[in-house]
């Protein structure tokens, strides 16, 4: 049986050969790090896809207003 599961470590090596180091860093970590990087228009510049899906999956639903990452639309619309 197979699993979707993905793990991904979060240690990172902080020498001229791999930096920018922003790459490495979780979505919702980056997020608290770096505010002032997450205004919607370009925080694409900064963020790589997988990071933008882990900052969003901690943003809070105006739907549900939990962290749903946008699971609630389902069991909203069945009602």
């Amino acid at each position: 049986m197979r699993a979707n599961i993905l793990v991904a470590s979060n240690i990172m090596i902080d020498d001229d050969q791999h930096r920018p180091h922003e790459k490495h860093i979780p979505g919702d970590l980056f997020a608290q790090m770096y505010p002032d990087r997450l205004h919607p228009e370009y925080f694409h510049n900064w963020l790589t896809e997988r990071q933008i899906r882990e900052y969003k999956q901690y943003l809070v639903c105006g739907l549900c207003h939990r962290t749903c990452a946008g699971t609630c639309g389902l069991r909203v619309s069945r009602r």
